[in-house]
């Protein structure tokens, strides 16, 4: 606090110097010659560490220094140190809170429950009036009280401070800590803070209500990036999570950015459970999920039933991007196409950047198949270019839009470069299908450039792309490559036209070829012998001009066979 003298003049004329709290703190190397021999004992790691639990406080770090004394274990004890070491409690209640009036000590309990405080937040929580003017008066005698800005209204407990204010409420007013929470919650939510109001809450028990408020602030954490601290949240709710659509929505993206498939899938069946016709989150999840495991039939089969619906409604751009995504990872070219104008509309509108900039991603795979090297390249320039004012150029995500720039440039250098990128990005978290499909065209390129390094992108490519159920236009991407530059894994790229009409016995078996069933699975099903179905298989491959079972399914798919 400012001495009542007329400052302003002063620091005018340069008349005064001003030493406040921050200067007043020991840095590691004064806390070292503080402390002594106990100092001189410590590495520079533990001084530092100390000097973060202490907040610099000389009467502090004495206090630590005459309590390590007493220890074998130094990492141990700075771990360790808080607010209920004895010492610091005997000098802390002997010091600041002998001689507090009961009201003033009560008051005090009672705000340990807040991060920081403010005059309005004291009298919420407290009951009481008047907080303003007692957080100014408790400032100016304690020094412990600590400002947060420059306008004395935010302030915070020292941490050892506050430790033993918790530790004496947890003793004298326990059974009243609960409701200090909740009414610090409904502060915090009127105020739309609800990331507080959701740790009060958690604090409170009051689950159900912890529940209801991450349904608005969990899809920020997610858009944020803080996957992690939405998870700790979810976790801290348990079973209730999974009694609510909204967290186990939030548990399932979760999951799926963390890259845990298999978690993903059960959250999945959770979501399922609890909203049988689904949501348009839960659908985005699916194909999401689907695309991820290279499952592009799947894929598919759950974004055809929801196309018409999002391109009449438009509905929330991450399902638009999805749906076209799905199409557009299968060939179905026209159907992509829409959707994603659709996706890249409903994010502008939005102001939904990382929707925005993964439809322009996947528009740009979209042309890259189906357009000129002209129109792909300007494509995924335009994704790029996005991404980069958005921030995002750094995420995973765009990876595949460097792949295609790389491949469609007639500038070595830019080509090399954005190859280089490309992989960084996609080898750094990308799914198995982004990661395949990167590889196969970063490949290519380079070979086109003469550089053998190619080939072994090429066989990674066919080892990560290999073992999906359904790798879509990824597969053909990479058969393309190996036949063109003569691999050793070279497999036939399909037709142009049908050799010949597919009967309906083949036909039928046709449908099971995007499914994950064996050919005996597939016998089963229809009540036929293995022979009978091997016998299908390779007369579609014949007629569809394809060597293997990926293959088949694409081509059927560019004939709209499925």
């Amino acid at each position: 606090m400012d001495p009542p003298f007329r400052l302003g003049r002063l620091r005018v004329r340069g008349q005064v110097a001003e030493v406040r709290a921050d200067d007043l703190r020991f840095a590691p190397d004064e806390a070292a010659g503080l402390l002594g021999d106990t100092g001189s004992g410590l590495d520079t790691e533990l001084l530092v560490e100390l000097c973060g639990r202490t907040e610099g406080w000389a009467a502090g770090l004495v206090l630590a220094g005459l309590s390590l004394q007493r220890s074998d274990d130094p990492q141990g004890f700075v771990d360790a140190f808080r607010g209920d070491d004895h010492l610091v409690v005997e000098y802390l209640r002997d010091e600041l809170l002998t001689g507090l009036d009961s009201d003033d000590h009560r008051r005090l309990l009672e705000t340990s429950v807040l991060d920081e405080l403010s005059g309005d937040l004291i009298d919420a929580v407290t009951g009481t009036s008047g907080g303003a003017a007692w957080l100014q008066e408790t400032a100016r005698t304690n020094q412990l009280l600590v400002a947060l800005d420059r306008t004395d209204t935010w302030f915070r407990y020292h941490h050892l401070l506050r430790d033993l204010l918790q530790l004496e409420a947890q003793a004298s007013i326990a059974p009243h800590l609960p409701e200090l929470h909740r009414r610090a919650a409904a502060w915090f939510e009127a105020a739309d803070d609800h990331g507080r109001a959701i740790a009060h809450r958690l604090a409170a028990g009051d689950l159900r209500d912890a529940a209801r408020l991450l349904h608005v602030h969990g899809p920020w954490l997610l858009r944020a990036g803080q996957v992690e601290t939405l998870s700790g949240l979810l976790g801290r709710l348990g079973e209730v999570a999974r009694a609510d659509v909204g967290c186990a929505v939030l548990a399932g993206w979760c999951s799926f950015l963390a890259g845990r498939y298999a978690e993903t899938d059960e959250w999945l069946g959770v979501m399922q459970d609890l909203v049988p016709a689904g949501l348009p989150a839960v659908t985005s999840l699916h194909i999401n999920l689907s695309l991820a495991t290279g499952d592009v039939a799947g894929a598919l089969d759950v974004a055809r039933p929801v196309l018409a619906a999002c391109l009449r409604d438009g509905g929330p751009p991450e399902l638009a991007t999805a749906v076209g995504a799905a199409h557009g990872w299968a060939g179905v070219v026209d159907e992509a196409r829409a959707a994603l104008e659709v996706a890249v509309a409903g994010a502008a509108a939005s102001q939904n950047r990382s929707a925005g900039a993964v439809s322009l991603v996947h528009r740009s795979v979209v042309e890259l198949e189906h357009s000129t090297p002209a129109v792909s390249h300007r494509a995924a320039r335009t994704a790029i270019e996005t991404a980069e004012r958005f921030g995002l150029a750094g995420y995973h995500g765009i990876a595949p839009a460097f792949a295609i720039r790389a491949r469609t440039t007639d500038d070595e250098g830019l080509a090399r470069a954005d190859v280089e990128f490309a992989l960084a990005s996609a080898r750094r978290s990308s799914t198995p299908l982004a990661l395949g499909f990167v590889l196969a065209l970063c490949g290519d390129t380079l070979l086109d450039l003469g550089d053998d390094a190619g080939s072994a992108l090429l066989e990674e490519a066919r080892s990560v792309l290999g073992p999906c159920p359904d790798p879509g236009i990824a597969g053909r991407h990479l058969a393309r490559a190996e036949a063109r530059h003569g691999t050793p894994t070279t497999r036939p790229a399909p037709a142009a036209d049908l050799v010949e009409q597919l009967t309906d016995r083949e036909l039928a078996v046709l449908r099971y070829l995007p499914s994950g069933l064996s050919q005996r699975d597939i016998a089963r099903e229809l009540y036929v012998s293995i022979n009978t179905v091997r016998t299908h298989c390779r007369a579609i491959y014949r007629k569809l001009g394809v060597g293997d079972r990926h293959a088949a399914v694409q081509a059927a798919r560019d004939h709209r066979l499925l």
